[in-house]
């Protein structure tokens, strides 16, 4: 399976773990008093929050993900999981932790990243 990308980024690496990408069933409702009222607006992409987190990912590509947060535009996630959907996205939140290293061939890498999207809509 391909990589995911989010908008000119394509991951190394795909993430260890990510949301289930599937519709949410949007529903309110308030207790009357002798009843209840319920308002149901179908199920849809919009507004479904989405986390994905690696163990490890190279301090660039770290940095990129911070560039298009930065930008603070909307952009499009191809999560490349075999349903051929793409996303129109804004990045709610970028974390992860400093990975301390003895030896300066190993590269540059933060751990424990978190990276959580905000689907706006289905790309077509």
């Amino acid at each position: 399976m391909p990589n995911a990308t989010l908008g000119t980024l394509t991951f190394a690496q795909n993430p260890d773990t990510m949301t289930l990408i599937k519709k949410d069933r949007d529903v309110a409702w308030v207790k009357t008093y002798t009843s209840v009222a319920i308002f149901t607006w179908g199920s849809s992409y919009e507004g479904k929050k989405l986390d994905l987190a690696w163990s490890y990912m190279e301090t660039s590509e770290f940095d990129d993900l911070e560039d298009i947060q930065d930008a603070d535009a909307q952009v499009v996630f191809d999560p490349q999981d075999d349903s051929g959907k793409t996303f129109n996205v804004e990045i709610l939140a970028l974390d992860g932790e400093y990975h301390l290293y003895l030896d300066d061939d190993t590269g540059h890498y933060r751990k424990n990243v978190k990276l959580t999207l905000l689907i706006m809509s289905e790309a077509t």
